[in-house]
């Protein structure tokens, strides 16, 4: 008589789409069927392919810095608006004319000084947009 043979019991896996997608690369690769080569991984003493380095970021640490800084500044002119106009704060006035003037010292700082000409002839519409621009643009190489 035959010894009765051990039968066969499935087990299921989860996990994530993308994972589920690694593993069936690496079992591609590998040309084994997905369920061998889980098991065979699962079961053997050597680890798994060596983690891959995370994606870097789209902004370098000094970006990152320089764009926090100028949300902060944004930030506080913003609250600043809402207060009173007074000791305490530059209300909306001040903040108005605090961000404009940021705003025209980035323009200075990266040689758009046609730009920042156009849009100070669109706010004043007179002969002192020139003059400003230049001021600002000057200031802003020096600086």
């Amino acid at each position: 008589m035959k010894a009765p043979r051990a039968r066969r019991k499935s087990h299921s896996i989860s996990c994530s789409r993308l994972d589920w997608e690694r593993i069936r690369e690496r079992a591609r690769e590998a040309g084994k069927p997905m369920s061998r080569y889980i098991v065979e991984r699962a079961l053997s003493l050597t680890p798994g392919p060596e983690p891959e380095a995370p994606e870097r970021l789209v902004l370098e640490p000094e970006e990152q810095r320089r764009l926090l800084d100028a949300v902060l500044r944004t930030a506080e002119l913003l609250s600043g608006a809402m207060a009173p106009e007074g000791e305490d704060g530059p209300g909306l006035s001040g903040a108005l004319r605090a961000l404009f003037e940021a705003k025209m010292d980035e323009m200075a700082r990266t040689g758009r000084y046609q730009e920042m000409k156009a849009l100070l002839d669109g706010v004043l519409r007179d002969e002192r947009a020139a003059r400003i621009a230049d001021d600002v643009y000057e200031r802003g190489r020096k600086g």
